[in-house]
């Protein structure tokens, strides 16, 4: 049965728009039939291929189910369109993209150790760049999450976010943690200032042996301090999510 809905949820939710997402991708890197060399050009993107795109991934929550925010459509068109826009950066949009969609299937629930492997070969022949990348980020979430529910957050000390650190290091997810962790207590927390975030971040990323984002929150108050203005504590906080975002 688990088998079934799995094949399924990958033919009707992901197979056609994966399919129109590689066959794009293709028309942009091509490769050439003799050297076997790929070649990257976005003359060959045109209002046939956008429009075409756009329907794949616009019109499906009455057609497979799927609720997914087209507004994510608009930055990859944005970079599509864009004569200037480079190799990596055309090919980042296309993983963002499919990164998203992805996590607004039901794929997700059919996501485990035994099926990981299967649905990152599967991308991978609908067109999918990092496939393998998008699926095990995917299941390390999965597994940081279910491990931080088990968590009293609310009341956690640093001493047992060290210790639950630990523990999740062993299960090989302590990567995710921290972002999961910063989403739970600072970003979502409505009654801390920005502040107050920015002195929880530095805090939490002390914790958890995030030295780059503690000493980037550190910097950017000392130059603040030095050059005897207020303390921006918004741009100190985009900057701190960012480097953990990258963490």
């Amino acid at each position: 049965m688990a088998s079934y809905l799995f094949y399924n949820v990958l033919a009707t939710q992901l197979e056609p728009q994966f399919a129109k997402l590689g066959e794009a991708y293709k028309a942009i890197f091509q490769i050439d039939e003799k050297t076997g060399k790929e070649s990257f050009s976005l003359d060959n993107v045109d209002n046939s291929m956008l429009e075409g795109l756009r329907k794949s991934f616009a019109e499906i929550e009455e057609e497979i189910g799927v609720t997914f925010d087209a507004s994510v459509l608009n930055p990859f068109f944005d970079t599509l369109t864009n004569g200037s826009s480079t190799t990596e950066q055309v090919q980042q949009a296309f993983n963002d993209l499919a990164t998203a969609y992805f996590y607004s299937t039901e794929t997700l629930g059919q996501l485990n150790e035994e099926t990981a492997e299967s649905i990152a070969k599967q991308l991978e022949e609908m067109g999918v760049v990092n496939a393998e990348e998008i699926v095990m980020n995917a299941l390390a979430e999965a597994k940081a999450a279910a491990f931080l529910a088990s968590y009293d957050l609310a009341n956690a000390t640093n001493e047992s976010i060290v210790a639950m650190l630990n523990e999740a290091e062993s299960a090989g997810i302590a990567s995710d943690m921290i972002k999961l962790v910063a989403e739970e207590q600072v970003f979502n927390a409505q009654g801390l200032s920005t502040e107050g975030k920015v002195a929880q971040l530095k805090e939490l990323a002390t914790a958890y042996g995030q030295t780059a984002v503690a000493a980037k929150i550190a910097r950017m108050e000392d130059e603040y301090t030095k050059s005897h203005q207020p303390i921006n504590y918004e741009e100190i906080a985009k900057a701190a999510q960012a480097e953990i975002n990258n963490a």
